[in-house]
């Protein structure tokens, strides 16, 4: 009997233009416990897990601890945005592989006060170079409240296309069942995408020893 193969690796760590998109490592509990904390009331509409802010650095350390074996196993892939030049932590994002084989989800959030500098825009670019070109993923997911325009702004953008509302779709054990809006962009779709050979030129991605990863 022959072994399944494993899920595709994600870099440990993507370089934009402005940013840099990483796992978590343990000394950016006190980054996320502030920032999580502070941006509680901005989170709570849309993001469930902000129900249970603030936590105690404590928690935070073994939230990321807990993030990052997960990633190590090919399981889920929970990342920060920092900012490139001053380190500071932005917003959190992610790829997801609970929508199926050979697809991927991308979730993201941003500090209140980083909105509307296009920031968001260029780490879900990064992250959709890097599952297409580097995980050979098939087809990319984005999903958000109906209610979150800001959100969909970032698909309708990338060329995605709206596939329709998902009546109680999303299903968290911190949140009633939710309706939520999916969008999807397809390998074959990816290549005909004006903003791709830009994204390429300034993204660069790393394995988990700092290799640098063909984007290809």
């Amino acid at each position: 009997m022959t072994s399944p193969t494993p899920p595709p690796r994600a870099p440990y760590r993507i370089e934009t233009e402005r940013l840099v998109v990483r796992a978590y490592a343990p000394d950016d509990a006190e980054a996320l416990r502030a920032t999580c904390a502070r941006c509680r009331e901005h989170l709570l509409p849309y993001m469930p897990w902000a129900k249970l802010e603030p936590q105690t650095l404590a928690q935070k350390v073994e939230l990321i601890l807990h993030f990052r074996s997960r990633y190590d196993a090919r399981q889920d892939y929970v990342m920060g945005i920092f900012d490139r030049e001053t380190g500071r932590l932005l917003g959190g994002t992610g790829l997801h592989p609970r929508v199926g084989a050979g697809a991927i989800e991308i979730g993201y959030w941003i500090t209140p006060e980083n909105e509307g500098r296009g920031l968001t825009t260029e780490a879900v670019r990064a992250l959709i170079l890097v599952a297409f070109e580097a995980m050979k993923i098939d087809t990319v997911v984005i999903r958000m409240d109906p209610t979150n325009t800001r959100s969909e702004r970032i698909p309708v953008k990338l060329d995605f296309t709206r596939e329709g509302l998902m009546r109680r779709g999303f299903r968290d054990p911190l949140s009633p069942p939710r309706d939520v809006v999916q969008y999807t962009l397809l390998d074959t779709e990816f290549a005909g995408c004006l903003w791709r050979e830009e994204t390429r030129t300034t993204t660069r991605a790393f394995d988990a020893i700092g290799t640098t990863i063909e984007l290809a």
